[in-house]
């Protein structure tokens, strides 16, 4: 060297000046931070308790995180009268009595809620990441990494430009409104999604149960009623339609009634439902026309038919579109659909029931004995679109009542599944272990 000044060096797999150099150094980072990460967890431990505590005591601070924590997706109504007990088949009045049938919620931790908690998950990191886009469909997925129990969820999520109109009509999303909106709000559910599964399911429970109590008893004052039933405005919502959803008028609602009408509001916010799918009707829709485009529309469908070609045309192939149905998924089909719609639904429908499953603490062999009790089929897979979203209708009967210890609808869950099974057996020679 003889005394001169040694030039910086070039660490061999962290630093570089190529891009295989670069990638590689970037490899070795990651390795290097997630290395680290999993050494503080091993020192550091978390203590469940304290993070529980801390949570619930947020809520009693904070009360309007409360009132964002929990929403209510309206999912059709119930398939019995509350009166006299005769299938209602979903529809609002009971055919046999003319009683107001009610409407089923699915409920769950809101995306703010979600991220509270993960906040508070020590020795853990969650992200999500777009990984391609073509123009038509973004790809991303959302990731939870648990460094203390050397654990790793990921979540993927599609997200298509296209979207379906009322009338049945196939239009692309406007950009801004497609990169600023629906994708940012896919990408938050899909995290919500992914720290859901990985959070224990005490922790959620109680931390639902806590907010919903909290709420409850703010709810009494009738500032915050008028707050809620206020902010269903910028949805479009009026009064009407809010008190045809609750089957009551609104100076009649209970505190449980604007608990779960917040929770609906939620849902709106987030994303996950929308006015149509909630009410029936009314809101804004992205597909709403100006009347140049309407009468544009009618001149279109008036027009005669062009002359047939002497030939016979070559079959046109149409690529398989992702489009996302503006009814809500309980509702029965009125036009014909494609063979990729229908099998999108059916997906979707298998989903949200495995999910539903998932969340309310069913094991596998539970789920199996939920399809073959109900059904007669033997895998979930092999369900139906109406089958699976019957099921998932159901599980609404299995939601932990108000009072009821953490667990208690798994509870009464399982002692339908041992009741129903038994009975099958017995029906069917024991062909059911």
């Amino acid at each position: 060297m003889g005394g001169k000044a040694k030039d910086a060096e070039i660490v061999p797999g962290i630093m570089g000046e190529t891009p295989n150099e670069l990638l590689a150094g970037g490899s070795a980072l990651v390795r290097l931070e997630n290395h680290t990460q999993m050494q503080i967890a091993v020192q550091r431990p978390r203590d469940e308790a304290k993070i529980l505590k801390a949570a619930l005591a947020e809520l009693e601070t904070y009360p309007s995180a409360a009132e964002e924590a929990v929403y209510h997706k309206p999912v059709g109504r119930a398939d019995e009268c509350p009166k006299c007990k005769a299938k209602t088949w979903y529809k609002e009045t009971c055919e046999r009595c003319g009683a107001e049938v009610p409407m089923k919620y699915a409920e769950g931790l809101s995306i703010r809620a979600a991220e509270n908690l993960a906040c508070r998950w020590s020795n853990s990191a969650w992200a999500a990441e777009i990984l391609a886009d073509d123009g038509e469909i973004v790809n991303g997925v959302a990731i939870f990494l648990d460094y203390e129990n050397n654990t790793r969820r990921a979540v993927p999520f599609r997200v298509s430009r296209k979207y379906k109109t009322k009338r049945g009509e196939v239009k692309t999303m406007a950009e801004d409104r497609f990169n600023d909106l629906k994708v940012r709000a896919e990408t938050s559910k899909a995290l919500r999604e992914v720290i859901t599964r990985s959070l224990p399911a005490g922790l959620k429970k109680e931390y639902e149960n806590k907010a919903r109590e909290v709420f409850e008893k703010n709810a009494k004052r009738p500032e915050i009623a008028k707050r809620v039933i206020r902010g269903f405005a910028k949805f479009g919502v009026s009064d009407e339609m809010i008190e045809r959803l609750l089957g009551k008028r609104l100076d009649a609602l209970a505190a449980e009634d604007l608990v779960r009408l917040k929770g609906v509001y939620n849902a709106l916010d987030e994303g996950d439902i929308t006015v149509e799918a909630a009410f029936g009707t009314g809101g804004p829709a992205q597909d709403q026309e100006k009347p140049e485009d309407r009468a544009a529309s009618l001149r279109e469908r008036l027009a005669p038919a062009p002359p047939a070609p002497d030939l016979e045309p070559t079959p046109e192939v149409v690529e398989r579109e992702i489009i996302e149905p503006e009814e809500p998924p309980f509702e029965a089909d009125e036009k014909p659909e494609t063979v990729a719609e229908h099998d999108d639904a059916r997906q979707e429908a298998l989903f949200n029931l495995h999910t539903g499953l998932v969340d309310l603490g069913a094991s596998e062999a539970d789920q199996d004995t939920l399809v073959w009790v109900k059904t007669g089929k033997t895998a979930m897979s092999q369900l139906t679109r109406a089958e699976a979203v019957s099921l998932f209708q159901g599980l609404g009967e299995y939601g932990d009542r108000p009072g009821e210890k953490a667990g208690g609808g798994l509870g009464r869950l399982k002692a339908m599944l041992r009741a129903e099974k038994g009975k099958k057996n017995r029906e069917q020679g024991g062909l059911f272990k």
